[in-house]
């Protein structure tokens, strides 16, 4: 088992906080300055940030080398099923049990941004 790299972990936590003001702010630009349809404004800023997220991660965080192609593809099918759960889990601590939609959005969100730090690290871009 590795050691806890507290570094990479502060700045997947710095980077975090970033990306989810870029994703947050990103929208209101182009909806506000640019005249975009919101719902094109928050689908151009996820696809961004799609890219963002994942070279930042790769240089960034991870800092990592290797098969871009395949980081890539990881990446994409780690995203694709975390965002597949992280909906499910809504659904249930929701629409299941009743809990208020924003703090059962909060604790979705907060418990897979710390599962994706591993991940990422694990199996997307660890060293192999």
């Amino acid at each position: 088992m590795r050691k806890l790299d507290l570094r990479q972990l502060a700045r997947y936590a710095g980077f975090g906080v970033f990306s989810a003001c870029l994703t947050l702010g990103l929208p209101v630009l182009l909806r506000e300055l640019a005249g975009l349809a919101a719902e094109l404004a928050v689908a151009i800023t996820y696809l961004i940030m799609l890219g963002v997220n994942f070279v930042a991660a790769r240089r960034f965080i991870y800092r990592a080398s290797g098969g871009l192609g395949r980081q890539g593809l990881r990446y994409l099918a780690v995203n694709a099923s975390f965002r597949a759960i992280e909906y499910l889990a809504f659904l249930v601590l929701h629409t299941g049990f009743g809990v208020y939609y924003l703090f059962a959005l909060v604790a979705v969100v907060g418990c897979s941004f710390v599962s994706k730090y591993f991940l990422y690290g694990r199996f997307v871009f660890g060293r192999r």
